[in-house]
């Protein structure tokens, strides 16, 4: 249970972190 819970955290950290690295290419290329 515990480290199911910790994997779910590093989980969500990692798509948080690739949501905001991947954010301003987004828009870069919706502008280009």
């Amino acid at each position: 249970m515990f480290i199911g819970i910790i994997q779910e955290i590093r989980a969500k950290n990692t798509l948080d972190k690739l949501s905001v690295l991947n954010a301003p290419k987004a828009l870069v290329v919706r502008e280009g």
